[in-house]
């Protein structure tokens, strides 16, 4: 998760959404199989506030990054549809 990290902050220093793109879905699943494993543990053990909040922290870090993602995917549509009009296609 932290070389995603470096990927999406190369992604927006460069402005190149396809890269941060890239970051953003390898974030979500990095996030998404600690998420998983600590629900499981949490299904096997006792729960505690430390492991259910940090569980629900992680669930909201999935949910942003792929938010991001798909948001990401209408900012390369817009901008190609944007070069496209601009080259006169």
């Amino acid at each position: 998760m932290v070389v995603s990290g470096f990927v999406i902050v190369w992604g927006i220093r460069s402005k190149v959404f396809q890269v941060e793109q890239v970051g953003m879905l390898a974030m979500a699943v990095g996030a998404g199989l600690l998420s998983l494993g600590q629900t499981l543990v949490m299904l096997s053990e006792p729960v505690t506030w430390t492991r259910g909040g940090g569980t629900l922290i992680l669930w909201a870090l999935v949910s942003f990054a792929l938010a991001r993602y798909f948001e990401l995917s209408s900012e390369i549509r817009s901008s190609r549809r944007a070069l496209q009009r601009l080259e006169g296609r």
